[in-house]
């Protein structure tokens, strides 16, 4: 997902193609909001157990392997989630919520 979305292009779709991959390495058969909302979910899970730390609400943790493209794509994934599947990530802070809700407005001064 951190490559799909590290497109700035991303910022303006209004519909995903997206493929599943299971643990095992397969393609999970399916398409639609279905998949792009599995996509999210794993996304999610992955993001909180490698990329944040905090007992009740979760605060995303600078890294040397987490650069600015990273941070950006990670901003794109919560701001196009919440845009399409209204799908809002309650575990991260206030803080966090608003950056990249508001992300779309300052994506321009990014480089």
């Amino acid at each position: 997902m951190i490559q799909q979305f590290s497109n700035p292009d991303v910022v303006d779709a209004t519909t995903f193609n997206m493929t599943h991959v299971l643990p095992s390495g397969q393609e999970e058969k399916g398409s639609g909001d279905g998949v792009f909302r599995d996509c999210i979910t794993g996304f999610r899970t992955e993001f909180i157990d490698q990329c944040c730390v905090g007992n009740r609400k979760k605060i995303p943790v600078i890294s040397h392997d987490c650069q600015t493209k990273h941070w950006t794509a990670v901003a794109r994934i919560i701001l196009k989630g919440y845009q399409c599947l209204m799908y809002f990530p309650a575990f991260l802070s206030a803080s966090v919520i608003a950056k990249a809700m508001h992300f779309k407005h300052v994506s321009n001064n990014i480089s």
